[in-house]
C-alpha cells in the first residue's frame, strides 16, 4: 500500500470534515433559507478563526511565557528577600537556640567557634527544605575560581548570613552580595602555597567551582565535621548531616 504523504493526509482530512459539518447545519437549521445557512457558516468560521488566533498564534505563547516568567521571577526575589530578612534580623534567634539544644556539646562549641550568633554558615538551623538554587554541598572539594586556592565546604546559607559591617568591608559599601546568591563556609586546604594552617572562609556561590580531580585537604579542623574521605567528597558526621539532611 504506498505510503500518503502529510499534505494528502490534511486534505483529505479536511473533506471528511466538511461532510458531518455540513450534515449538521443542513439538519439543525432545517428548513432555515439559504441566506441563514450561509450565515451560519461565516459565523462557525468566524469563531473557528479567533479561537485559532486566540489559542494557535505566537503571539499568545509569547505573552503566556513573558507572564509565567514574570511571576516566577518576582515569587523568587520574594523568597529570597525573606530569607535575607529572616537570616539578618533577631527573629532568627529563638530558632537558634532551639536547634543548638538537639546537637551534642561537641557540635555546639564546634559551630559557636566559628560564630556565636550563626553567621557564616554556623547557624543550628536545619537547611529544610534545600533550595533549588544551592549549587554545591557540604563536604565537596571546591577551589575559588579566581585566585586558585582549595578547600571543603562545612556549610552554607542559602542567601549571605553575615554582621552588615563585614558584607561592606568585603563586598564595599555600594556593591553588596546579590540576594540570590548562596554562601559557603569553606575549610581552606593549608596544603598550598601561601596559606596559613587553619583559615575558613566564607564565600559566595559565584566565585567556587568543583575540583575536577579527587582531592584531600590539610586542615586541623576536619575532623571536626567529617569521619572520612571516601575518595570523591568528604563523609558528614551525623551531627552536620542533621543540619543538611538533603547534602549527602
Amino acid at each position: 500500500m504506498p505510503q500518503m504523504n502529510r499534505a494528502l493526509m490534511f486534505q483529505l482530512g479536511i473533506i471528511l470534515l466538511i461532510v458531518p459539518v455540513q450534515f449538521f447545519i443542513t439538519q439543525r437549521w432545517k428548513p432555515a433559507s439559504q441566506s441563514t445557512q450561509q450565515q451560519t457558516v461565516k459565523d462557525i468560521v468566524g469563531k473557528y478563526r479567533y479561537w485559532q488566533n486566540l489559542v494557535l498564534s505566537k503571539a499568545t505563547w509569547i505573552r503566556w511565557y513573558d507572564n509565567v516568567r514574570d511571576s516566577l521571577i518576582s515569587y523568587k526575589n520574594n523568597v529570597v528577600e525573606q530569607a535575607r530578612t529572616y537570616a539578618t534580623t533577631s527573629k532568627a534567634a529563638p530558632y537558634e537556640k532551639t536547634a543548638l539544644v538537639t546537637l551534642d556539646e561537641a557540635a555546639k562549641k564546634i559551630l559557636q567557634r566559628r560564630d556565636s550568633n550563626g553567621n557564616f554558615a554556623s547557624s543550628a538551623i536545619a537547611r529544610n527544605p534545600r533550595p533549588a538554587h544551592i549549587k554545591f554541598h557540604i563536604g565537596q572539594v571546591i577551589r575559588h575560581r579566581e585566585y586558585g586556592y582549595r578547600g571543603v565546604i562545612i556549610g552554607w546559607d542559602a542567601t549571605a548570613k553575615a554582621p552588615e559591617q563585614w558584607l561592606r568591608s568585603v563586598h564595599g559599601a555600594n556593591k553588596p552580595p546579590p540576594a540570590d546568591s548562596p554562601f559557603y563556609a569553606v575549610l581552606v586546604d593549608s596544603d598550598q602555597e601561601y596559606y596559613e594552617e587553619g583559615v575558613t572562609v566564607y564565600l559566595s556561590q559565584s566565585v567556587l567551582s568543583l575540583m575536577t580531580i579527587d582531592t584531600q585537604v590539610s586542615h586541623p579542623e576536619v575532623k571536626d565535621y567529617f569521619n572520612g574521605f571516601n575518595g570523591k567528597e568528604y563523609i558528614a558526621k551525623p551531627w552536620l548531616k542533621k543540619i543538611y539532611p538533603h547534602d549527602q
